[in-house]
């Protein structure tokens, strides 16, 4: 009885053992099911994060291209010759602004210091006598006139574009500016210090001595000298005869002539850039010249 009782114990705790290490074998798959499932993870997590990796170099490679074609765009600005005047850098192109004004090329009409002749205004008109050749078919024709030539003295002091500003008649006006091209170099104007280039006017007179024309009894020749407040000459003022178109235009020492009508009352208009222009009143009685002050 007693034997009996202890192999139903034993019995039962060896049931009791196969339950208990039943249970733990099923308790343990579902573990390594989540730590396989978790080493998936894991794994898959490394290789999304090495993507992206492999990804960025891929993008690299342009970035590297650009890099390279910098590179060659530089080598090849580098080997360029650069204009002067223009900077070329890596970020941008620019150019030098410029402080000084460019008188090189510009033609004034009026400057700080405008040109002169060598020797002063005397010796433009001991210059004009001595070269000017009254042409031969003016003399046989018995015709005067006053020519104005246009020219530009140049930086260096040298005469061009020599042309005819008021004409006379084709004789005349031909001969004055042979002349005037055969002048020598004269002084530069300059403005700001600098030499600069310049337009001028020189009047040259053409008259014919007494006896070389005849004379006419209605007119008589009225001269005169124009200065300016401080008694110096004044080049290129205008002279005309009001309620006409006649006149003259005074030389380099401010002289004019010009004929007038003998008979009546005759006033002269004279006037001058930057003057105020004066009408003066010609006594016919009177053959002293004339000396008219603008102001």
């Amino acid at each position: 009885m007693r034997r009996m009782f202890q192999t139903i114990i034993l019995t039962f705790l060896c049931m009791l053992c196969v339950n208990i290490v039943t249970a733990q074998n099923v308790r343990q798959k579902p573990v390594v099911k989540k730590q396989a499932t978790t080493t998936k993870k894991q794994s898959a997590a490394t290789t999304s994060k090495k993507q992206p990796m492999s990804t960025a170099k891929k993008k690299s490679t342009p970035t590297t291209k650009a890099k390279s074609a910098v590179k060659d765009e530089k080598k090849i600005v580098s080997d360029t010759q650069t204009p002067a005047g223009i900077s070329v850098g890596p970020d941008n192109i620019k150019v030098h602004e410029t402080t000084s004004e460019n008188y090189d090329d510009k033609v004034f009409d009026v400057v700080e210091q405008m040109p002169s002749f060598p020797g002063g205004n005397g010796k433009l008109s001991e210059f004009l006598s001595q070269n000017v050749r009254y042409p031969v078919v003016a003399v046989e024709n018995g015709i005067e006139g006053r020519v104005i030539v246009r020219f530009i003295v140049e930086r260096d002091g040298s005469v061009s574009n020599v042309e005819v500003a008021k004409g006379a008649e084709a004789s005349l006006d031909n001969e004055a500016v042979r002349v005037v091209k055969m002048m020598p170099k004269w002084n530069p104007g300059k403005q700001n210090g600098k030499a600069v280039r310049v337009n001028f006017n020189v009047p040259i007179s053409f008259k014919l001595t007494s006896g070389s024309t005849s004379s006419n009894s209605s007119t008589i020749t009225v001269r005169g000298r124009v200065v300016d407040k401080h008694g110096e000459p004044i080049i290129g003022a205008s002279i005309i005869e009001e309620g006409t178109r006649k006149g003259a235009v005074s030389d380099f020492d401010g002289n004019f002539s010009m004929d007038v009508p003998k008979s009546g009352e005759t006033k002269l208009n004279v006037s001058y850039v930057g003057h105020k222009t004066k009408s003066v009143k010609v006594d016919k009685n009177n053959n002293t010249p004339l000396k008219i002050v603008l102001k």
